[in-house]
């Protein structure tokens, strides 16, 4: 048997270990047999590209063996369990120039091992790790350059697939595996003359594998522009009527009602081809039991034990019945369907580990109007079109080889939409990718965690905006609604929607930062205990700053261990983050906008993170002693709360003039009152104040800065003298507050129409020659107005400058 016989053998048994045929037996065992049988043989039942490799005419394992039995009898048992000569001649090949050692032919054999093992895992930074590492041992190896070239084509890194291909093919010309992810590369890449040349180069030096074939065949079919789906499909109905007019008669391949026994069926290749796409998307059984499709048999021509129109029957639009699929079963993507559901939509199904499917349907989703599914096109086949597909997924490669996955079965029009924590660069290029493909894309934030997810979120859809007339139904309907309104609307083109998303969470560890600091003046400045400090909070909660985060501080502070002792002070104070807040940080120096607020709410995170060095910092060095608060409590307090609110409001101006940058920068038509409004309900950083946030952008759209509203010029006025108290008394105390500290230093710096920023760039001229302008009003024949100017400081540094200045 070649390779690819026994892969697909293998590929078959794994299927057939996931699918419906073999529910009755324990669901973990199945999944672990499969699993193993996957990384033996190197197979992956969830990937699109081995389903086509490995499947493609298969009509399944079952009906492999019933033909296998009926058979038997006739045939002689044969040795099959030769390699091929793909296998042989790429397996050790080495070049007589380069000598390698049997302990460093070793080690790149582990390490090729263990990036298989990645690859099987999906974990294919590591797969690409292990066979870059063994390639380095021995780069004589075709095998190594091959896998890396099947890692890379994983995560859509076509060009360095090519690359690795081709030198497999030029380490070993007779290596067929490496002509067959050239192929694949190439094909994936939309380069069918060349895919179509390196499958046909394959199949000289291998005419046994049929995955060059199919190959060949496919990249033809895309040359073509030929419809494989339609096609297909017709010409296995014809192909079966014409089989059962010959059939007629014959008796012994006969069932009853005319029509052919399994055995004769399975000889008609296009019959075979077809039913093995049934077969592969889990959903045959489910349609035979469908009253509906019985119905629908006997109206095109099914009833009376007469095979019915499957064209008609495929093609009829009643099958495709969800209104929009999600992707990804963790408790978001659940709580999102479900919410979905809740409002009236079919919701379809799906995710890398099918069994979750089975669960979510069994428990979470039972009675609800939820489908399922076992595969990737079958999860595609129950959506109405154009095909909405939501994609909860980790952010990064999986996002992209899920959409890999999905193109083959999609059509012009249908819309992808990315609802994970996505960098806004990567949203960008995948708009651009998939609109040359006639496909639409949207990168959509999506805030509230898990129960934001299921009774209403705050959606902020960008990308390409012919999506938006299909989508915004379901989107708005979905998300959560303030005062009437949605909390959800079109943001913008290409990584817009994203863009969004990292400010809200930059703002979103800029408020944290600011209430933890807080917390740290009221519990160690005035020495109060949690459910003291809960109480004040709750007191906060009733007034200006009503928000979410203030309200789960509450309660965070009041929770009580099962020793009936707070909870808050035995968590170790050391904070992670995913890295959105660092996003926010960088892209605001990229743009030069002084978001300080975020940056230093980031700092905190990392400064935190050095735990053991703070304690031993805690032994070495001084500083003030906290001594008893012997001023006025009360209004302590109280200028506290108006600290927190005026940190706030700079925290808010500080992004919405990140945006405002943004939109110049990247030719984006950002809607402030919309964005306001979307951040109002559902969302981590909702809050009271959002209200009037959202009414000085609808009054002046084109408002320069927040703080320049009436409303907020007067909040900050009346705050401004119990800010500086408690900014002037943390430093006396020694208590850290970076983010309120900055917010201040921000706000006196916005206010300064004279800043000592002069002496600065003299000192850059005095240093490189990096001139300087010269201020309105001081001109003069030796410092002209408008040019770059430069002074010889010393007599001795020249008159050449060495930039035009910049500022």
């Amino acid at each position: 048997m070649t390779d690819q016989g026994t892969q697909s053998l293998a590929f078959a048994i794994a299927d057939w270990l996931q699918s419906k045929q073999v529910a009755s037996i324990d669901a973990t065992k199945r999944e672990q047999a499969a699993k193993l049988i996957s990384e033996a043989f190197d197979v992956d039942t969830s990937s699109a590209t081995d389903r086509a490799t490995y499947a493609k005419g298969s009509p399944g394992l079952k009906a492999i063996f019933d033909v296998f039995l009926k058979a038997q009898k006739k045939m002689a048992p044969s040795d099959e369990a030769g390699q091929t000569n793909s296998e042989k001649k790429g397996s050790d090949v080495s070049t007589a120039s380069v000598t390698i050692s049997e302990e460093d032919r070793s080690k790149a054999e582990d390490l090729k091992n263990q990036g298989n093992k990645a690859m099987t895992a999906k974990d294919y930074g590591a797969a690409l790790k292990s066979y870059t590492q063994a390639i380095e041992i021995n780069g004589n190896s075709p095998v190594y350059y091959s896998n890396r070239a099947a890692a890379y084509s994983q995560i859509g890194q076509h060009d360095e697939a090519i690359a690795d291909a081709k030198k497999a093919a030029e380490l070993d010309p007779k290596f067929g595996k490496a002509y067959s992810r050239l192929g694949h590369a190439l094909f994936a890449s939309g380069q069918y003359e060349e895919a179509l040349a390196a499958y046909e180069k394959g199949y000289e030096v291998d005419p046994s594998n049929k995955l060059m074939k199919s190959g060949i065949d496919a990249s033809k079919a895309k040359l073509a522009q030929s419809s494989k789906d339609g096609a297909m499909t017709s010409a296995a109905t014809d192909d079966l009527s014409a089989g059962a007019d010959a059939s007629a008669g014959a008796g012994a391949n006969m069932g009853g009602g005319g029509m052919p026994d399994l055995g004769s069926l399975l000889n008609n290749p296009m019959l075979s081809s077809m039913a093995s796409q049934m077969m592969q998307n889990g959903g045959l059984e489910q349609l035979m039991n469908n009253p509906m499709l019985r119905q629908m048999a006997d109206q095109f021509g099914g009833g009376g034990g007469q095979m019915p129109d499957l064209n008609a029957m495929m093609n009829n639009p009643q099958l495709r019945h969800a209104d929009i699929g999600l992707i990804g079963l963790a408790v978001m993507g659940q709580n999102l369907i479900l919410n979905m559901n809740d409002k009236g939509y079919t919701v379809a199904a799906y995710n890398r580990t099918t069994s979750k499917v089975d669960s979510f349907l069994e428990n979470e989703a039972k009675g609800t109007k939820v489908v399922g599914a076992h595969s990737i096109q079958e999860f595609v086949s129950l959506l109405k079109r154009p095909r909405k597909i939501i994609l909860l997924v980790k952010a990064g490669p999986a996002v992209d080889a899920f959409i890999q996955q999905l193109e083959p079965y999609l059509e012009k029009g249908d819309i992808i939409i990315d609802g994970g924590n996505s960098h806004f660069p990567d949203s960008d290029r995948r708009t651009k990718e998939l609109e040359s493909k006639g496909l639409l894309f949207v990168g959509s934030g999506v805030s509230g965690g898990e129960e934001g997810a299921r009774h209403g979120p705050s959606l902020m859809p960008g990308g390409s905006a012919d999506a938006w007339p299909a989508i915004k139904e379901i989107f708005q309907k979905t998300a959560a609604q303030s005062d009437g309104e949605p909390c959800c609307d079109w943001v913008g083109d290409g990584g817009a929607g994203h863009y969004v998303k990292m400010v809200h969470n930059g703002i979103e560890y800029g408020d944290m930062q600011l209430i933890a600091e807080a917390y740290a003046i009221l519990k160690i400045g005035l020495g109060m205990d949690e459910q003291e400090i809960s109480d004040i909070f709750a007191e906060w909660n009733k007034g200006v700053l009503d928000s979410f985060l203030i309200e789960i501080t509450r309660d965070i502070l009041a929770y009580k261990d099962t020793d009936g002792k707070p909870m808050l002070p035995k968590i170790l104070d050391s904070a992670g983050q995913k890295g959105t807040g660092k996003w926010t940080a960088i892209n605001a120096l990229d743009l030069g906008q002084p978001v300080t607020l975020v940056t230093e709410a980031v700092f905190a995170r990392c400064l935190s993170s050095l735990k053991a060095e703070r304690e031993r910092a805690s032994k070495i060095l001084s500083g003030p002693k906290i001594k008893p608060f012997e001023g006025d409590k009360q209004q302590f307090i109280k200028d506290l709360e108006q600290s927190l609110y005026a940190s706030k409001i700079v925290s808010y101006a500080q992004g919405f003039m990140l945006m405002r940058e943004a939109a110049k920068e990247y030719n984006w038509r950002l809607n402030n009152p919309s964005i306001a409004l979307m951040w109002r309900g559902g969302c981590i950083i909702r809050s009271v104040f959002l209200k009037d946030i959202t009414s000085a952008f609808r009054k002046n759209p084109e408002l320069e800065n927040l703080l320049f509203d009436d409303f907020f010029k007067e909040a900050i006025q009346k705050a401004d003298e119990g800010w500086r108290r408690v900014v002037a008394q943390a430093v006396l105390w020694g208590i850290p507050t970076p983010a309120t500290s900055s917010a201040l230093a921000f706000y006196d710096g916005v206010r300064s129409a004279v800043l000592p920023a002069n002496l600065l760039q003299a000192q850059r001229d005095y240093f490189g020659a990096h001139t300087f302008r010269v201020l309105p009003g001081q001109e003069s024949d030796r410092l002209p107005d408008g040019q770059d100017i430069h002074v010889n400081w010393t007599g001795r540094g020249g008159n050449v400058s060495a930039s035009t200045y910049s500022a």
